[in-house]
C-alpha cells in the first residue's frame, strides 16, 4: 500500500530533475598581452598550441580546441586587475544584447548564446562562449 505513493513521488522527483536546464557547451579561450603598454592587442596561445578549450554539456570532459571564433569586432576594455587597456577581438551576434558587469569581468547574454570576458589577475583575459558559433 506505501509502495504505489512511493512510486508516484519518486516519479515527481524524477521528473523534476529531469527538466532542469542542463548547462550548455563552452569554448573557454585565453588571450594574453603582446606588450607591456599602456595599451595592449590580446592575441591567443602560441602558434601549435590550442586556442582554447572545449568544455562538454556536463562539464565532465574538456578537450583543446584550436579553432577561434569568427572575429567581427575588436572591443577595447579596461583590464579590472592591471588598469591598462585591452582590446580583443570578439564575435558578437548582430543583435542587442543584455549586457551585465560582473566583478570578474562583462557579460553579453543574447536569447540563446552569451559571451562572457573574465580578465584574470595575471594580466590575460578568458573569454568565454556559451551556446555559441562552434
Amino acid at each position: 500500500m506505501l509502495a504505489r505513493p512511493f512510486r508516484a513521488l519518486a516519479a515527481l522527483v524524477l521528473l523534476a530533475l529531469a527538466s532542469q536546464a542542463a548547462p550548455a557547451e563552452q569554448i573557454r579561450i585565453r588571450y594574453w598581452p603582446q606588450n607591456s603598454g599602456a595599451s595592449t592587442v590580446m592575441k591567443p596561445a602560441d602558434a601549435g598550441q590550442p586556442t582554447g578549450v572545449k568544455v562538454s554539456r556536463f562539464g565532465l570532459r574538456t578537450e583543446p580546441y584550436y579553432c577561434l571564433p569568427k572575429a567581427n569586432c575588436l572591443k577595447t576594455y579596461c583590464h579590472k586587475c592591471t588598469g591598462q587597456n585591452v582590446t580583443l577581438p570578439i564575435y558578437l551576434p548582430a543583435a542587442t544584447p543584455r549586457i551585465a558587469h560582473t566583478w570578474s569581468g562583462i557579460s553579453y547574454q543574447y536569447t540563446n548564446f552569451t559571451v562572457n570576458v573574465n580578465f584574470l589577475q595575471d594580466g590575460s583575459v578568458e573569454v568565454v562562449y556559451a551556446d555559441g558559433p562552434f
